[in-house]
């Protein structure tokens, strides 16, 4: 680690106390002179008289150099963080958590049945010294509100049907403050217990639970029927279907299987270049937002069970994990469509191995294990020609 230097001592002090707060059990803190940058001799006395004060209080011991540097200051170390906390008079970091917490949780004990959990974990958080995943500062309570008053209405559902800014608006007032805060809404509901997407960043998350700036259409080819609308549609190359048409949407017959395409590039192609032959594509648009798992859960539900659904994404664990969403989604066996250890084998390039939890009833579970082992490959799916599935290999394979 870098040497930490000072001009002025009192940065130098509470850098001391700075690190120790951040670890506890830290065995020697050090801080150093900022001997090429001090402008004066004046700088000099000062950061000497400062830290020999400090070193009379009993707070830190100052390190003289030897030789012809016997009267320079080499380093100063952290001797009794008490005795530095009153040299400084600067209160102990868990006194003010202990101020801090008392009044979050008084401002808030209307709504500890559920919020507990949430602020126990901030507890721990600022404790620890771990990185921050809640925002709000302790002294910030317009911050916590807003956070609560988010969750609150998400735990009633109320950012079904709405857009993000709306739904922002309606419950802080503020129609940019979920963007700026995304990860803390996230982080409070999986403490809560709600389940995520593995793999998602924030935003992704969150379309995933159906809170989007506004909900795109989701795009679809095949041949499919919207009630209220009199003719079959065939859509070739596709059509974009609105969130509110998700649910009117049927078919005359069984399509010969669906198949979902992670990366649009792909979907694409794939609409345009391949023999569809009576199926229905859909693009996934990566982590799905709720309106694409609705597509999939309506045709699931509607469909025979003799249809089988694909998937196909990258090779790679990001890829894995879409795959598994949608998996979870309905109820009958996904299969992997150009997954697999032999493509990602003869044309992958080398990566690091990530190890992820695996699910041996899934059937990309081969492939999630081959992506946790030394010298795996993974390769995006668009380096890859679109090609229509083999049904006779798949249509009645199960985990």
């Amino acid at each position: 680690m870098a040497s930490r230097k000072f001009i002025l001592a009192e940065h130098a002090l509470n850098d001391l106390l700075d690190r120790y707060e951040k670890n506890v059990n830290s065995s020697r803190l050090l801080v150093y002179p900022d001997k090429l940058n001090m402008k004066s001799v004046d700088d000099w006395k000062k950061f000497n008289r400062t830290v020999q004060q400090a070193e009379n209080a009993e707070a830190v011991e100052v390190i003289w150099g030897k030789g012809q540097d016997s009267q320079l200051i080499r380093y100063v170390r952290l001797k009794d963080t008490d005795n530095l906390y009153i040299f400084l008079g600067r209160q102990p970091i868990s006194q003010l958590i202990d101020v801090g917490l008392k009044q979050l949780r008084h401002e808030f004990e209307k709504i500890l049945d559920w919020a507990s959990p949430i602020i126990d974990a901030y507890e721990s958080q600022l404790r620890t010294g771990k990185k921050a995943s809640l925002k709000p500062s302790l002294e910030d309570l317009g911050g916590w509100q807003k956070l609560f008053a988010v969750v609150s209405s998400m735990r009633n559902s109320g950012h079904n049907n709405v857009d993000m800014r709306t739904f922002s608006r309606l419950t802080t007032q503020d129609s940019k403050w979920i963007e700026k805060n995304m990860g803390s809404i996230i982080r409070a509901l999986e403490i809560l217990g709600w389940e995520m997407p593995k793999g998602a960043n924030s935003e992704e998350k969150l379309r995933y639970l159906g809170l989007e700036k506004f909900p795109a259409p989701v795009l679809i080819a095949g041949e499919f029927i919207i009630d209220d609308l009199s003719n079959q549609i065939i859509a070739h190359p596709y059509l974009g279907i609105p969130p509110e048409w998700v649910e009117k949407i049927r078919v005359l017959t069984d399509p010969t299987y669906i198949l979902i395409i992670e990366n649009l590039a792909s979907f694409n192609r794939y609409v345009r270049e391949v023999d569809r032959d009576g199926c229905i594509v859909i693009y996934g648009g990566g982590f799905p937002s709720r309106t694409v798992l609705n597509v999939v859960q309506v045709l699931d539900t509607k469909l025979s069970n003799k249809v089988p659904f694909l998937c196909w994404g990258d090779i790679d664990l990001p890829g894995v994990h879409i795959f598994r969403v949608f998996e979870k989604s309905i109820n009958r066996p996904l299969q992997p469509h150009m997954m697999n250890i032999e493509l990602a084998e003869q044309f992958g390039e080398l990566t690091e191995p990530r190890k992820s939890t695996r699910d041996k009833n899934s059937l990309i579970s081969e492939l999630e294990k081959y992506l946790g082992c030394p010298d795996c490959k993974t390769i995006e799916q668009e380096a890859f020609n679109p090609v229509a599935p083999d049904l006779n290999s798949i249509a009645y394979q199960t985990p």
